[in-house]
């Protein structure tokens, strides 16, 4: 299926920046943005345009340079996805919320700038099992946490998951049993994720 396909979203960004505009985790699809001053230039106004951006249970939308730009903040990162103006923002809404779920799930919900740099190879692999070369590939969030978790289990034993992933107790990847996670680990663990933000959300 190729990238001119009308009937497959193509994603443009994915983008993890922290509270002072800097890169945590990013993935640039296609060839718009190919110099590494092209994107911190990006970067640069994104950050600009939402910065006093304050945590909601909604993600928020503008459009910045011809694009579609959902982002939510959250803790000290703030998250973006981004898509062309001629793709549907529910559908990029959609992936932007597959991605902070699947974290939420995987990292048991302590998501923020120092848990995602010392598990850098996982979020990278969320973002793979999201898009690929642009193309949307799921929107189910505990399906990618149930991949990137075998995934990660399949380089190796639990015990040499190898740099980026810290293992022990706490909580995601760390202290999880990954030869014996199933799908209703995801389940149960995505749904206590989601209840414990929505009561920090309320409160």
């Amino acid at each position: 299926m190729g990238v001119d396909d009308p009937t497959c979203p193509f994603i443009k960004n994915m983008l993890v920046l922290d509270n002072e505009g800097k890169r945590v985790a990013v993935k640039y699809y296609g060839d718009e943005k190919p110099s590494v001053d092209a994107q911190s230039a990006f970067e640069t106004s994104l950050f600009q345009k939402t910065a006093r951006a304050v945590p909601g249970p909604d993600n928020d939308v503008m459009l910045l340079d011809r694009e579609v730009i959902c982002y939510t903040p959250r803790a000290d990162l703030c998250f973006y996805v981004t898509a062309s103006t001629d793709e549907n923002e529910l559908i990029v809404s959609t992936v932007l919320s597959t991605l902070v779920e699947a974290l939420d799930v995987l990292l048991r919900g302590d998501v923020d700038k120092r848990t995602l740099l010392e598990n850098l190879d996982l979020v990278m692999l969320v973002f793979d099992e999201i898009v690929d070369s642009g193309l949307l590939l799921e929107t189910d969030a505990g399906q990618v946490a149930q991949r990137v978790a075998m995934r990660q289990h399949g380089a190796g034993d639990a015990e040499e998951a190898g740099p980026g992933v810290r293992l022990g107790p706490g909580g995601g990847l760390r202290g999880m049993n990954l030869a014996n996670i199933n799908e209703q680990t995801v389940k149960d663990a995505f749904n206590n994720v989601r209840e414990t933000v929505l009561r920090n959300l309320l409160k």
